[in-house]
């Protein structure tokens, strides 16, 4: 994880309606299917139930 996504998901982490979180592992576990594979950086669940797929960019 670099310095960048760990500021990231603390921040995330540190919110009142996060149940939890995980990370995904780069080309392992979750992926979005399409033409290309795409596998998010984090997996969060809301406290309301709701399932976020994060991937950080510190830069555009």
């Amino acid at each position: 994880m670099n310095g960048f996504e760990e500021r990231v998901i603390n921040e995330i982490g540190n919110m009142t309606n996060i149940a939890f979180w995980t990370r995904n592992v780069e080309r392992k576990g979750f992926r979005i299917n399409g033409f290309v594979n795409h596998y998010p950086d984090f997996i969060i669940q809301t406290k309301s139930g709701k399932t976020i797929l994060l991937e950080t960019k510190a830069t555009i």
